[in-house]
């Protein structure tokens, strides 16, 4: 008798004598399934995928209101104590008093306690776009500057040095100079581009229909109830314009929805 053992399954025989390999089959309705599956996994990758993209480029494509009236982080701590003080070409100081909250004045948004304020209301039928004050007291001068005020608006200024506020100093003697006005009427360019504002973040959609050629650039400006805060405007510039529909992303970082308000634009050549 022979010792040699059995082969365990590796292959079987069919009716001819001849040895074959046995093969594995699905079954074509598992087949069907697997392939079903795999179909509709892809699917919902390709949905997720374009629904993110489309929510970074547009979001809600909701066009920025010209003023917004949620407050800001910034506070008053002292009423303030002087009379109105009227300056050439329109302009008057209605307030001096101290100011605690965040400096605006040089974009460092640093926190700072007890410095010296005016609040500065455009009294002309013009729109000012640059001007400077000059508010000595005692041998010291303080010294503001103030960029797009629109005709009846009031903004607060901060000293452009952080000056700390005198109670018992006489501000009284103010003057204005280096005054620009604006020689066209603001504009938004509603009809070129919509604008939808994020914290930190401004998607500018040509609405035109057609290219728009050269920079667009937006001014802005801190604001809260009424009021403008800084002397300072912000600007975003979207470099070499725009493709009929095409949206862009671009990075602000003192703008917000809540506490921002677009004072002009600027669309191309």
């Amino acid at each position: 008798m022979s010792n040699k053992k059995k082969p365990k399954n590796k292959y079987i025989h069919s009716g001819s004598g001849k040895e074959k390999k046995r093969k594995f089959q699905l079954k074509p309705s598992l087949v069907r399934k697997i392939l079903l599956i795999a179909i509709g996994i892809v699917l919902v990758v390709l949905a997720l995928e374009i629904s993110f993209g489309l929510s970074i480029r547009i979001g809600d494509a909701k066009p920025l209101p010209t003023e917004t009236t949620v407050p800001t982080e910034i506070t008053q701590t002292e009423e303030p104590t002087q009379a109105p003080v009227s300056l050439d070409y329109g302009l008057t100081i209605t307030d001096i008093g101290s100011y605690t909250g965040i400096y605006m004045e040089d974009g460092s948004d640093d926190i700072v306690s007890g410095v010296l304020m005016i609040q500065v209301t455009n009294t002309s039928e013009e729109d000012i776009e640059y001007a400077e004050i000059r508010l000595p007291h005692g041998e010291e001068t303080a010294h503001f500057k103030l960029s797009t005020l629109p005709a009846g608006k009031t903004a607060i200024l901060l000293e452009l040095n952080r000056m700390q506020y005198v109670p018992d100093a006489a501000y009284t003697a103010a003057v204005v100079e280096n005054v620009a006005v604006f020689r066209q009427e603001l504009s938004v360019c509603a009809d070129k581009i919509q604008l939808q504002v994020l914290d930190g973040t401004v998607n500018v959609k040509n609405i035109s229909g057609e290219d728009i050629d050269g920079d667009i650039v937006i001014y802005y400006k801190n604001y809260s109830a009424g009021v403008y805060y800084g002397g300072i405007t912000y600007m975003i510039r979207i470099q070499g314009g725009l493709k009929a529909d095409e949206v862009r992303q671009s990075p602000a970082a003192h703008i917000s929805p809540s506490g921002s308000s677009v004072m002009f634009v600027t669309c191309g050549a």
